[in-house]
C-alpha cells in the first residue's frame, strides 16, 4: 500500500483515515489528486479511467443518453490521459473513400490503410511511403541489405 511507512497514517486505521477527511466533502479533482498524492485527507479515492476509440459513442447508445453527456463526468473521472496526435504526418490524415462495411484512410503515418466499421481495432496496410522494408534507411545508396 503507497501510504505505509508515512508517519502520519497510523497501521491500524490504514487507508480509511485517509479517505474520511471531515470538512473535506465535495473537494475538486485537483484539490482530490493532489491531497491524495501528499498523504492528506480525500473525501474519495480519486479515480483514473480514459476512454478510448468508439467506447463513448457505444456507451451513450447503451445509455440512452446525446452526445453532450461526457462518460468520464458521469462516473467522476478525476484524473484523464490528454495525448497529442502523435502521428508522423497528422495533416495527411484523412478518409479517402468509404467502402461500406469499411474505410480507406490515409493513417498519418504515411500509410493508406482499409480498417472495418464494427469492432475492428485492426487495419489493412494497402500503400505505404517506405515501399520495401528491407531497405536501409541510412544507407546513401537505398539498396537492400
Amino acid at each position: 500500500m503507497l501510504l505505509l511507512g508515512r508517519p502520519e497514517v497510523s497501521a491500524t486505521k490504514g487507508l480509511s483515515a485517509v479517505i474520511t477527511g471531515g470538512s473535506n466533502d465535495n473537494m475538486t479533482s485537483r484539490e482530490r489528486v493532489l491531497a491524495a498524492i501528499g498523504y492528506q485527507p480525500v473525501d474519495r479515492l480519486p479515480v483514473w479511467d480514459n476512454f478510448w476509440g468508439d467506447f463513448p459513442d457505444k456507451w451513450r447508445q447503451f445509455k440512452g443518453v446525446g452526445p453532450d453527456v461526457d462518460p468520464a463526468q458521469h462516473y467522476g473521472v478525476d484524473v484523464v490521459i490528454c495525448v497529442a496526435d502523435e502521428s508522423f504526418f497528422p495533416s495527411q490524415k484523412s478518409l479517402i473513400s468509404d467502402e461500406g462495411d469499411y474505410e480507406i484512410r490515409n493513417d498519418g503515418w504515411g500509410r493508406v490503410v482499409r480498417t472495418g466499421k464494427k469492432d475492428v481495432y485492426f487495419a489493412e496496410t494497402l500503400e505505404s511511403v517506405i515501399r520495401n522494408s528491407r531497405m536501409s534507411i541510412g544507407s546513401s545508396s537505398n539498396q537492400p541489405t
